[in-house]
């Protein structure tokens, strides 16, 4: 070991590079050769140190560099948080790094640390990657001289000192799940150049596979290339079709991600897989379920500031209606049906969306939510199979704004009284049901433009249909016989302005 010290730098540098041309790994990938490297570490019958070999590696050799300047992380941090970084002290640079040596410098001048193109002068040398036979010499030589950073030490350090950037991160979080790339862009800029990116890797690994966006891939790739664990970057250009799989959420612990976070930013970056939100569901706690809600909602929405909500198909309403009901100024509300159809009474609360002008409700119900009547704004509500006798009087008080009305495959066998109370109301479709007969209630309605009354049990062409002229389209297919038939004809002649069709 002596004898390896009082070399020539030049010597020491021969020395070390056919040290490593010699070890097996020296042509092989990361994965499979780390214990062989690991072990070469701790072979004291090398006539060289382990510092020196670790520097070595994490710099020179692209295919040992993720584990080598990990584990050279770990060993640089415990020095200098010994001698960590003053106003007095001075950084050179050696190799290249993540960011360019303008912008280190505009870091270090915010700091008032000194940043000096000669080794000599410094006090702490900054390592990237790629450096000269002559930089290398030179770190094996002087290792007593200065403090040596990787970029991990140098970015957490920088996290510190520049406080007032960081007092925030949830605001870097936003940046980073806009549906804007423009802030999303941002959001990369200032972890590359003002945060540490290792509290953000899950964001960045959501990044770079869901955007399409390829300048913000490279950006994201950088970053996951510097920060990512080896786990992470093994394996990052073979992971998506992996996704949803048990295997990959082992994967995603090993990688040091989160996994209920990864599927939130999965869903944010491509709603369109509704998998990826009842994934994270169970994931989360209860902060991160209840902002992810709240980014979710404004994803089903048509803007950030919700006016129209369409809750997914998949996605259980009945669990999440308290956290939509929030949204005081929403206007407009549909709940899909697919996965609802569990759903048979609504959730309480809808009343205070008082703004509310549409509603659709596509789960069967069974019985009807009283509590819309409180929506004095609605001007459509759209009600899907809904088996109850409590849709009788439903319409007695309230709706007094409402211009459109269906209530299809409600099986009604007649219509609910206080239907003439809704004196706005332009279509009304009952479609789908079992009427046999009309109420005369339904004269009173005077606005009434659009009638559907398909796929009912009637008997014979309800008359009252030939009084009311204000209708200007009427639809009324059923099973008629020939002699009703005759009577619809008729009833063109008694509606000539009105589409019948039948």
């Amino acid at each position: 070991m002596k004898g390896y010290l009082q070399d020539s730098s030049l010597q020491k540098t021969e020395r070390l590079k056919k040290a490593i041309a010699k070890t097996p790994f020296s042509q092989g990938t990361t994965t499979t050769m780390f214990d062989q490297w690991f072990d070469l570490l701790c072979d004291r019958k090398r006539d060289f140190e382990t510092d020196a070999l670790l520097y070595a590696l994490a710099i020179k050799y692209p295919e040992l560099n993720d584990n080598a300047n990990e584990r050279l992380s770990d060993k640089l941090t415990v020095a200098f948080n010994a001698a960590t970084l003053e106003e007095k002290g001075c950084i050179h640079v050696m190799g290249n790094t993540g960011l360019k040596k303008t912008e280190i410098k505009n870091i270090l001048k915010e700091l008032n640390i000194a940043y000096s193109t000669i080794s000599e002068k410094a006090t702490h040398i900054l390592l990237g990657k790629s450096l000269s036979e002559e930089e290398l010499s030179l770190v094996l030589e002087n290792k007593g001289k200065w403090i040596l950073l990787t970029e991990p030490i140098f970015f957490d350090f920088c996290k510190i000192a520049r406080a007032e950037g960081f007092d925030n991160p949830e605001a870097i979080n936003q940046l980073l799940l806009h549906e804007d790339e423009i802030n999303v862009e941002l959001g990369l800029e200032l972890l590359k150049s003002n945060a540490s990116p290792k509290d953000f890797l899950t964001e960045i690994f959501g990044i770079y596979l869901f955007s399409k966006n390829k300048e913000l891939i490279t950006k994201a790739e950088k970053l996951l290339k510097v920060y990512g664990s080896v786990s992470l970057k093994g394996k990052m250009t073979k992971i998506a079709k992996e996704i949803l799989t048990p295997e990959f959420d082992n994967w995603l612990t090993a990688a040091g991600l989160n996994i209920g976070n990864f599927y939130r930013i999965a869903y944010l970056k491509d709603s369109r897989v509704v998998s990826y939100f009842n994934k994270a569901i169970p994931m989360l706690n209860e902060q991160g379920l209840d902002r992810f809600l709240d980014e979710a909602i404004s994803r089903w929405a048509f803007s950030s500031r919700p006016q129209h909500v369409s809750v997914p198909s998949e996605v259980d309403f009945e669990r999440f209606a308290h956290k939509v009901y929030q949204f005081g100024g929403l206007k407009e509300l549909t709940v899909n049906i697919q996965s609802q159809k569990h759903l048979k009474i609504f959730p309480k609360g809808i009343s205070t969306l008082s703004e509310l002008q549409s509603l659709i409700i596509a789960p069967s119900l069974i019985e009807f939510p009283l509590e819309l009547q409180k929506l004095t704004k609605l001007k459509s509500l759209f009600l899907n199979t809904v088996f109850m006798s409590t849709l009788d009087h439903a319409f007695a008080r309230g709706f007094e704004k409402l211009e459109y009305l269906k209530l299809h495959l409600c099986r009604l066998d007649r219509l609910p009284k206080g239907i003439g109370n809704l004196q706005q109301l332009k279509v009304l479709d009952i479609s789908g049901g079992d009427l046999v007969e009309l109420s005369p209630e339904l004269r009173q309605l005077k606005n009434l433009e659009e009638l559907n009354l398909e796929n009912n049990k009637f008997k014979e062409l309800p008359e009252i249909l030939f009084l009311m002229t204000q209708l200007k389209k009427l639809k009324i297919r059923n099973r008629w016989t020939e002699s009703e038939i005759r009577n619809i004809e008729a009833l063109k002649h008694s509606l000539p302005d009105c589409e019948i069709i039948y």
